[in-house]
């Protein structure tokens, strides 16, 4: 742990405090870090010039827009870094996971009944459209990515997994991946020799499926998220790094972009505070951009409890633990304002705290487990203030049962308190809240003020998808904006044929879609240059259907309604 921990995030503070071994067994706190070189991967905000201090310090470093960066060094250094008057502000990356709900195992020939009704207004086909699909890969073989004669219709592909070629501009620049053209593409499909990229989930594919399907005529930018750390998992530095790569390869070919993410995490106060809200919603003001963003499958997966503290009476909250759960992290968020001791109590009866020691990592071991705590200052970025609890087991699991959370108010002038598990695909097996709320729980970065956040529904049924995860935010901004259909979804799948699947991820694609043809009808078609970003979204609400059973909007679960 650096000496001033002011300017790091109150996980990377937690992480550096926290030995190699256990970091390893921990559910994220090892995100970011390369054992081979005892190099950090971070996310930073600087101002001016990083090439001075990259020099004096020997790192190496990845120039974002908007003075964001990826920064490469080795742990001993990053106390030096922090001390630096260009960085502003240091975060580790974090494990970002898909939000595909489920897979059915029938195929299905027939295309799903939304998808053909836009196909049968053939006026917007995506023409002279970019659509950047940041995902898990591509079947570039499958039929829908080609046209009649065989050529592909993918501008590219960068594969972030790809070792780095040093004739590739894109992996020399960024320093992860290799880039694929459409020439490298359509050389591929001639001669039969596939390129080594490849989507082994079949996600991307999926999703960037139902774009193809619905805008024939947009290019589809495919970009493979490297999942080179903790559990094989992309990161959110991955994630930065493929956006800004997007809206670079846009303004370099002058077309409008519009950027599909279909992936989340429960990490952050869920209003639009931490590192990557921050980036989406600069990036997303820049000119011609428009981001789409699912709200993952949370909504009813009990990872997230609220409730409003007082002045007087102690307050609790219990959480499950079922067998063979590997690691486990809680993140507290309250307002800086608000003065309260907190408390843990194992299974076996085991309590500890008050975790009121600020800045510094408390410690506890109780039978089998070790127990880090760290209470973290407000940020540049973020006013509230968070407790970041880390359960790692000493031998293989954690202790399975009821373990409970007690809050001792010492000081409440706001009382809000939220509490964040990780998200279900982060554990191994069930991790519940027994109280626990519905709202608020939308995926991050889905929270961020400027992306588009789509929720789910069932167009057959007509009724809200119970499992999309709900608005609002925790500073009570409308999410989602809009939903659309994400129950059984016909979509493409690796190695030929359709399959159906559900989630927020195949329903952030419909939307993704409808921007490509409103901004091929305002920018390309020249009836609004400015028809991105917030204007798009403004258009993409204006133009949403009430669902059955509805009848205020905006609400926490479909927003202004329905695609």
């Amino acid at each position: 742990m650096v000496e001033d921990p002011s300017k790091l995030g109150t996980e990377l503070n937690l992480a550096l405090a926290t030995p190699q071994d256990e970091r390893r067994k921990s559910l994220d706190l090892d995100v970011g870090y390369n054992n081979a070189f005892d190099q950090w991967e971070l996310i930073v905000k600087y101002i001016g010039s990083l090439q001075n201090l990259s020099r004096e310090l020997g790192f190496t470093y990845v120039e974002l827009k908007n003075s964001f960066a990826i920064i490469r060094i080795r742990s001993e250094l990053i106390e030096r870094l922090s001390k630096s008057s260009e960085i502003i502000f240091i975060e580790k990356p974090k494990s970002i996971y898909l939000e595909s709900f489920n897979v059915s195992d029938i195929s299905f020939d027939e295309i799903s009944a939304s998808r053909q009704s836009i196909l049968e207004d053939s006026s917007f086909t995506g023409e002279g459209v970019l659509v950047a699909v940041i995902d898990s890969g591509i079947d570039y073989n499958h039929e829908v990515f080609r046209y009649k004669n065989g050529k592909t219709r993918l501008a590219g592909i960068w594969d972030q997994t790809n070792a780095v070629s040093p004739d590739d501009e894109v992996s020399a620049y960024y320093g992860i991946g290799r880039f694929y053209s459409a020439n490298d593409i359509n050389e591929a499909l001639e001669s039969g020799v596939n390129l080594p990229t490849s989507d082994f989930s079949g996600h991307g594919t999926a999703v960037a499926g139902i774009i193809a399907d619905t805008v024939p005529n947009a290019k589809i930018l495919a970009i493979k998220l490297d999942n080179g750390y903790a559990g094989g998992l992309p990161s959110t530095s991955a994630l930065i790094m493929a956006i800004d790569f997007a809206i670079s390869y846009a303004i370099n070919y002058g077309l409008p972009l519009v950027i599909n993410l279909s992936y989340g995490n429960n990490y952050g106060d869920h209003g639009s505070n931490s590192m990557v809200e921050e980036y989406i919603d600069s990036v997303a003001q820049i000119a011609r951009v428009s981001i789409v963003t699912g709200m993952g499958n949370e909504g009813r997966a009990a990872r997230h409890a609220q409730f409003m503290l007082g002045n007087t009476s102690w307050q609790r909250t219990d959480f499950i633990v079922n067998p063979y759960v590997l690691s486990l992290n809680l993140q507290i968020w309250r307002s800086f304002l608000d003065v309260v001791d907190i408390f843990l109590t194992a299974p076996d009866g085991s309590f500890i705290g008050p975790f009121n020691l600020y800045q510094e990592v408390m410690t506890y071991k109780i039978p089998d487990m070790d127990i880090s705590v760290i209470n973290g200052y407000p940020t540049p970025f973020n006013k509230n203030q968070e407790t970041y609890i880390s359960i790692i087991p000493q031998r293989q699991y954690i202790a399975q049962g009821i373990w409970t959370i007690s809050f001792n108010p010492k000081s409440i002038l706001d009382g809000r308190l939220d509490i964040w598990l990780p998200v279900s695909e982060g554990t191994s097996a069930d991790v519940i809240f027994s109280t626990p709320s519905e709202y608020t729980t939308m995926t991050i970065p889905s929270t961020a003020r400027n992306a588009i956040s789509v929720g789910a529904y069932d167009e057959k049924t007509l009724s809200y998808a119970a499992f999309s995860g709900r608005g609002y935010t925790i500073n009570n901004e409308v999410k989602p904006d809009v939903s659309a259909p994400g129950v059984n979804v016909t979509v493409p799948r690796t190695g030929g044929g359709y399959t159906a699947v559900s989630g927020t991820s195949f329903a952030t694609p419909y939307v993704s879609a409808r921007a490509v043809r409103l901004m091929e009808w305002g920018i390309v078609n020249g009836n609004d240059p400015f028809l991105y970003g917030e204007k798009l979204k403004a258009y993409l609400i204006r133009e949403a259907s009430p669902l059955p059973g509805y009848r205020t909007y905006p609400n926490p679960e479909i927003g202004w309604g329905v695609l």
